[in-house]
């Protein structure tokens, strides 16, 4: 999935840490920054600033309830940590809507929550495929 709504891409704004197995990555909607985590195995050798990002996955997704705020996101003290929120747009494989990031959610949504509704939830870090 193409991390996508509507325009507006999602892309890699600055790489702050890599080698050729791992990266650091800051990413962008244009508007919005998400510290993110990327896997890059196999090894690569570089990765370049405007590159598109087609996922982005929570890991260890906690805390996750309904809410009747719409969009945020702040980052917490640990390194890659975030709490976030947005609007849950598919619950079998469940993705969020967070401004113009599409989140996939490596946790279950709880029963009594529906599609549409703004939910909030705390991540370990996110990481992304590019």
């Amino acid at each position: 999935m193409v991390n996508q709504v509507e325009d507006n891409l999602v892309v890699v704004k600055e790489v702050q840490k890599f080698d050729s197995y791992e990266a650091d990555l800051l990413i962008t909607d244009g508007e919005h920054e998400l510290l993110c985590y990327y896997d890059t195995y196999p090894p690569i050798k570089e990765i370049k600033i405007g590159t598109l990002v087609t996922e982005i996955s929570s890991f260890f997704a906690k805390d996750i309830m309904r809410t009747k705020q719409k969009f945020f996101i702040s980052k917490e003290d640990d390194y890659y940590s975030y709490s976030l929120c947005g609007e849950l747009i598919q619950i079998d494989k469940p993705i969020v809507k967070i401004f113009n990031f599409n989140v996939v959610l490596d946790a279950k949504i709880p029963n009594d929550i529906r599609l549409g509704e703004f939910i909030e939830f705390k991540v370990q870090r996110l990481e992304v495929s590019i």
